[in-house]
């Protein structure tokens, strides 16, 4: 937590990455790999997600730690857990404080309640919910094992278990693994539930209306373990930057006088060159009231960006911003008007966006179809004529 939250720096994951597998940090403490690029997908503060990562659409990400090489498929909701490497998450589930470990695998339609742990290679699913504090695992103490399926040479780990209970019934049709039940487990059902409840009353759980993270506990001495505060240096940056924008472009500011105000805030809070141009294009498009205005605020503001973004990197950065912001704001149909402005006021070169409209949302890319045309059209006659 306090590393996804900056507090460890420069002990943080942009900083601490290979060139293959860098790291991007974005808003609210978001970290992308370059391999990763969720357009389908909402990822909300304080998650970090593996390379070769794949992410469907209206998936929602919170408070989360996910590994590499994961599957996670549509309209699944992923909140305050740990997924580890190459794991699959079906369509249509809810992962909700859980720890998933490697290989695990979660069919559609699955509900992992708070607490729950999935060991190695187990698959949980479909269209079931687990109960808060189940654990289950491929090779568990041997009283949880029926000696008669399960040997110790035996290469098949998916066993039954000794109260009879119904492995089907609780993980699902197409599950393997058991469900982990510790000496004390097994003295009693009443005992088992309790023992979860307890599990869930001590789990971290984020409440409503609160953004700190409490531990619930029944002692009445004990004290509530407060967790570090939100960062607050994208929105102080972001809030300064908006703040710039709208003053310069009243009185006509020279914009490179605009451009040092930004710097200046850009170092008070301690914000990288991606940052500062991720924050700069949302400001752009959030000052402007009307898709009819935006080509007088490009040209205003375009020979500020022209000098933010020289390079194929901070191209990406604006043409991804314009993306997050369409689909968030349901701006859709603006963002062929809004590119082909860029374009024309040179702050968007033609092979960046030809390149990121290949691994746009389905949606941008239809919207912008008939521009992808002519630029496409318009880049084979320059070659023509070369």
């Amino acid at each position: 937590h306090d590393i996804i939250n900056r507090w460890t720096y420069p002990v943080v994951p942009d900083n601490n990455s290979p060139p293959e597998d860098q790291y991007i940090y974005r808003r609210r403490g978001v970290y992308l790999p370059n391999s990763v690029r969720p357009y389908k997908a909402v990822i909300h503060q304080n998650t970090i997600v593996g390379s070769e990562t794949t992410i469907d659409r209206n998936t929602n990400i919170v408070d989360c730690v996910i590994g590499r090489k994961c599957e996670i498929g549509a309209n699944v909701k992923i909140t305050n857990s740990y997924i580890w490497d190459e794991v699959t998450i079906k369509d249509d589930c809810v992962i909700d404080s859980a720890v998933l470990c490697s290989g695990a695998t979660v069919k559609q339609g699955t509900t992992v309640s708070a607490g729950c742990i999935l060991s190695y290679d187990t698959v949980v699913g479909p269209n079931t919910v687990l109960k808060a504090g189940t654990r289950v695992t491929v090779a568990g103490p041997r009283h949880m094992r029926n000696d008669s399926e399960c040997s110790n040479d035996s290469e098949d780990t998916r066993c039954s278990d000794p109260d009879n209970i119904s492995e089907t019934d609780v993980l699902g049709a197409d599950h393997w693994g058991v469900i982990y039940r510790s000496d004390e487990d097994n003295s009693s059902d009443e005992e088992g539930d309790m023992e979860r409840a307890e599990f869930n009353r001590k789990w971290y759980v984020r409440h409503p209306d609160c953004s700190e993270f409490d531990e619930i506990s029944d002692s009445s001495d004990s004290t509530p373990v407060p967790s570090d505060p939100e960062p607050d240096s994208d929105v102080g940056f972001y809030g300064e930057v908006c703040d710039s924008f709208k003053a310069g472009f009243a009185i006509q500011k020279d914009i490179d006088n605009v451009l040092i105000e930004v710097n200046a805030s850009k170092h008070a809070y301690n914000i990288s060159v991606a940052d500062q141009l991720m924050h700069s294009t949302r400001a752009l498009l959030e000052l402007c009231p009307e898709i009819k205005e935006f080509p007088k605020y490009v040209g205003y503001f375009g020979p500020m960006f022209i000098k933010l973004a020289k390079d194929r990197d901070s191209q990406m950065v604006i043409l991804d911003e314009i993306e997050t912001w369409a689909l968030e704001k349901s701006r859709i149909p603006d963002t062929q008007k809004i590119l082909h402005i860029l374009y024309n006021e040179d702050v968007l070169d033609e092979s960046y966006i030809l390149e990121w409209c290949d691994s746009a949302d389905d949606d941008i890319q239809s919207s912008i179809a008939k521009f992808i045309v002519w630029l496409k059209e318009a880049e084979e006659e320059s070659s023509e004529s070369d």
